[in-house]
């Protein structure tokens, strides 16, 4: 393991030394952010996958973070546009599967005990084969044999465990997914989330409008998707035309 980190390491300096993008990096990204809702917001995301592929040849991967509502209005907007054949899969961030994995591991091992890494580590090496249902099977069987001993708080953080993951088992094949060469993790997304909104508009004393604060929003998009030149050519024209009217 050691040995790879210092191989990613190298491959890291060496891309940088030569201008070359990190590996894997996002390529083409785009952030936006609404106030209006997920109907609104999902709309918004499949025409700009229609600007993108107007031909419609490509398949869609999406990465979701567990909530039920967002994915069900997705697949619903979707559906309405005839897409729900070219998804090539739903994959449920796996850094949400691991806050699951630690509670579970704290449930069986405490939070000082050393096998609790272990165990999590051998659970995640199975999550990665494919292997959710195993998982379950594993604390089913846990709970049936030794359940006897285990604290009431104890049995519920297994279940608990258990219950997410068969409701999400659809969304963990992770086997397919990194086979496939697709990315398995929100960070994209979740840095999106602080960069675009939280750094500007959570604050002390802060208070906004739904209208002002998706101004704020559009303009920080806008910024940080590199069209800022464009942005304000455009708005100098429109300016202009309101202002003096259109050249005859």
């Amino acid at each position: 393991m050691l040995e790879n980190r210092q191989k990613e390491k190298e491959e890291k300096e060496r891309r940088k030394k030569h201008g070359l993008p990190p590996p894997r990096a996002p390529l083409n990204k785009q952030y936006s952010a609404t106030m209006y809702g997920k109907e609104t917001a999902f709309a918004g995301l499949a025409e700009r996958i229609k600007q993108r592929n107007p031909q419609e040849p490509k398949n869609i991967y999406i990465i979701v973070d567990g909530e039920q509502a967002p994915e069900r209005r997705l697949m619903a907007e979707f559906k309405k546009r005839g897409w729900k054949n070219r998804i090539a899969g739903i994959c449920l961030d796996i850094f949400h599967v691991m806050e699951y994995l630690w509670e579970a591991a704290t449930a069986l091992h405490g939070e000082k005990n050393a096998g609790r890494e272990r165990w999590v580590y051998k659970q995640t090496l199975a999550l990665l084969e494919g292997g959710a249902g195993r998982i379950t099977g594993g604390l089913r069987q846990i709970l049936t044999k030794t359940g006897y001993r285990l604290k009431a708080s104890q049995k519920r953080s297994l279940n608990k465990v258990i219950i997410y993951f068969d409701n999400h088992r659809h969304m963990m094949q992770y086997d397919k997914y990194l086979a496939a060469g697709f990315p398995i993790g929100t960070g994209l997304i979740e840095g999106a989330c602080g960069s675009l909104v939280k750094e500007r508009m959570d604050g002390s004393g802060k208070r906004w409008t739904k209208k002002g604060a998706q101004a704020i929003l559009d303009l920080r998009a806008i910024k940080q998707n590199f069209d800022w030149d464009g942005f304000m050519q455009f708005h100098i024209r429109h300016q202009h035309e309101k202002l003096y009217g259109k050249a005859a």
